[in-house]
């Protein structure tokens, strides 16, 4: 039997100048009324926290009532629903926001630390039957960048203390693809304020949808996972272009195999469907305004049209004419280097203190590498702020004077017409040829990038977190596994050890059973991680998915034990966030308070309070910017 739970967060009311959305307590309501049928699937036990009440939905309040829900249930399927207003910083940064978010950037959560903090409640772990706990995340909110989208940080929400972790299998309905707008419908004298895509989701939970119900064997009839994402993309955008004229398209991931339990109602009879009304209707986005200089799509991660690329740079976003013609002599085996374009006294640079510093001086450009670097980041200070650059091998890492937030890695082809431009680092680079990247197809394209990863190991962190967003926890495993086996291509440096292969930081972060971390003899700080093992994926019962997917994507791996870490601190900023809240792993106390200190979207901001931490306990010292000869260059 299965132990089914629902957490509701519906805001309906906010402060500032962001629109009231009645429609959401509507859409509650009528969640709330399936998931406590009778129905073999339902008999839900039920947390609302919204503000049908007149009390504001607050981070403090959700925490305190999610937290004492969960501590007070045993739970082998949760799901979480969502209506309001929301907004993204990248694909990894979702947040939903609660009714004072427009005063407080802390107030709203972030979903993905909130999903993957999840794993520490225990959920299907009194239930011998399941082979892990299920988590289904229901959202009708935007996914757009909006104007609160650079500074929000949101809240995890559960923050257990226990180290016990249990993997999930997990579904995700979302409402919208990444970077568009959900809708709210208008109340007319026909019907309330409601939220379209709730709508459809209830319709098809009730059983009230012909042609998505199978036979269950027993005369009845069914609604399974995949059955139930297929409705919902299909139906979403003709239902909003017939209401409101605006063509709207869900984001689905039904995650939990077909093997284990994936069925959402049962023992109904199917009825005709009702054609969707035909007169348009006033429908209100569900998420904040966007400022004019953003388009919908500007924090969309967009697939290449390029066979080899990962994430590219337009070429009339950017051009590189610059470095081309900077008389810099570059070679695809590349020790890892920055180019800096800085203006004298604009910045500092912040590296380790035993690490000299190779430098060479454009008319336009300096470029920076670290002698004998072991994957430690350059940090380049600037207003008040540093940002954390990223040294891996067989690249370059790219910052401009008039966007010090971003960084853009060239991944070296000898400077050819088919050199390739990274935009994993970037917020404003992240446009792109090619189709919108959909939850359904970040485990694909996770799959295509990490061909590369021994050459370019930022490959292997980005397919890292692709993997962890689409909840395939396998094969972030199985990436570290490989580069344990075939290593880095480290022939640049012959004095840096392979120690029968390196894996990146931000990687291992994601996957380890523990991390430890070391002070060496020249005062710089190592880290070593233990890699469980990872079993054949049809052992698992994924031989479905991974049919449909290279054969590398099921391998089967022992376990490795103290395998040495390129870095010994996150780079991605979805890393450091991670960081914070994982118990399972020892992490050192000034690493929690760095963690605690950052901001940004994809690359890593730390104000300065983390920037004294990090200094002293990595033993970084700063380089100052000063003119030479009329040129600009990097002094030790």
């Amino acid at each position: 039997m299965i132990k089914n739970a629902m957490i509701i967060i519906a805001v309906s009311k906010y402060e500032g100048d962001l629109d009231d959305l009645p429609g959401t307590l509507v859409s509650a309501q009528r969640m709330r009324d399936w998931a406590e049928g009778a129905g073999p699937h339902q008999n839900y036990n039920v947390l609302e926290v919204s503000d049908r009440d007149g009390k504001q939905v607050t981070i403090d309040r959700v925490r305190h009532e999610v937290n004492q829900f969960l501590s007070a249930n045993i739970i082998d399927r949760l799901v979480v629903y969502f209506a309001g207003h929301g907004i993204v910083g990248n694909l990894a940064s979702q947040y939903w926001l609660l009714s004072k978010a427009v005063s407080d950037n802390g107030e709203g959560i972030n979903v993905e630390r909130f999903r993957s903090n999840l794993e520490y409640a225990n959920i299907g772990g009194n239930n011998r039957q399941l082979r892990a706990g299920q988590l289904i995340l229901i959202c009708d909110a935007c996914r757009n960048a909006g104007r609160l989208a650079q500074n929000f940080t949101g809240h995890p929400v559960f923050t257990s203390q226990t180290a016990q972790r249990r993997r999930l299998r997990q579904d995700r309905y979302y409402s919208t693809l990444l970077g568009d707008v959900s809708l709210h419908i208008k109340k007319t004298p026909q019907a309330p304020d409601y939220c379209l895509f709730s709508e459809l989701v209830v319709e098809a939970l009730r059983g009230e949808v012909d042609g998505i119900l199978t036979r269950d064997g027993q005369g009845g009839w069914s609604l399974a996972n995949h059955d139930f994402a297929h409705y919902l993309e299909d139906e979403l955008p003709i239902r909003s272009k017939a209401l409101t004229g605006t063509r709207c398209e869900a984001d689905t991931h039904p995650g939990v195999p077909s093997n284990e339990p994936n069925i959402y109602a049962s023992g109904v009879t199917p009825p005709q469907p009702a054609s969707p009304p035909r007169e348009l209707v006033d429908a209100n986005r569900m998420g904040p305004d966007l400022p004019t200089q953003f388009s919908l799509h500007d924090v969309a991660l967009k697939m290449a049209a390029s066979t080899r690329a990962a994430f590219m740079v337009r070429d009339d976003v950017f051009d590189e004419s610059a470095i081309r013609k900077s008389g810099f002599r570059f070679s695809a085996s590349q020790p890892p280097t920055l180019i800096v374009e800085a203006k004298p006294g604009s910045c500092r640079l912040w590296a380790p203190e035993r690490a000299p510093l190779q430098t060479n001086v454009g008319d336009r450009l300096s470029r920076i590498r670290m002698a004998h670097a072991f994957g430690e980041p350059l940090i380049l200070e600037s207003e008040g702020s540093a940002v954390l650059v990223p040294q891996y091998p067989n690249v370059i890492a790219f910052v401009s004077n008039a966007r010090p937030d971003d960084i853009l890695i060239f991944k070296l082809n000898n400077y050819q017409a088919d050199a390739e431009v990274d935009t994993i680092l970037s917020d404003q680079f992240n446009v792109a040829n090619g189709t919108v990247l959909r939850m359904r197809d970040a485990e694909r394209f996770a799959d295509h990038i990490r061909r590369e990863k021994h050459s370019y190991p930022h490959h292997a962190v980005a397919a890292a977190y692709l993997y962890e967003f689409s909840g395939d926890h396998e094969n972030i495993l199985r990436t570290a596994h490989f580069m344990v086996r075939d290593g880095l291509n480290l022939t640049f440096d012959e004095s840096l050890p392979n120690h029968g292969g390196l894996v990146p930081f931000d990687l291992a972060l994601l996957c380890a059973e523990q991390i430890r971390w070391e002070r060496a003899d020249d005062g710089s700080v190592r880290a070593y991680a233990d890699l469980p093992e990872v079993e054949r994926a049809e052992a698992q019962g994924l031989s479905g998915r991974a049919g449909r997917r290279p054969g590398f994507t099921f391998a089967k791996f022992e376990r490795a034990e103290n395998v040495p870490l390129w870095g010994a601190a996150p780079v991605f900023r979805q890393g450091w966030s991670y960081l914070e809240y994982a118990r399972h792993l020892d992490i050192p106390g000034p690493l929690r308070e760095i963690a605690a200190s950052v901001s940004g979207s994809s690359a890593t901001k730390i104000d300065q309070k983390g920037l004294e931490i990090f200094s002293s306990y990595f033993n970084y010292t700063t380089r100052s910017l000063k003119m030479k000869q009329g040129l600009v260059g990097w002094q030790e």
